[in-house]
């Protein structure tokens, strides 16, 4: 945690500066309706980010995206 510099994380650094809404402008995501509050969406995002293949090395682990068994890359 250390090295850990949250501006320059791809989660933690838009998270900081906006909220959700600037979280789901920096990944290129619109954000779809129906989500209940501000941490659904970001889960949301999230999810989506994970399942186009992307920045799988940062979400993780994988149980906390209902994946029981690790994903082989």
């Amino acid at each position: 945690m250390a090295d850990l510099d949250p501006e320059k994380h791809p989660i933690i650094g838009p998270l900081m500066r906006g909220g959700p809404a600037q979280l789901a402008k920096e990944l290129g995501m619109k954000p779809r309706r129906g989500y209940a509050d501000a941490c659904h969406l970001c889960y949301e995002l999230r999810c989506r980010t994970r399942d186009a293949g992307r920045l799988g090395d940062v979400l993780t682990p994988d149980q906390m995206y209902g994946v029981s068994e690790s994903r082989v890359n």
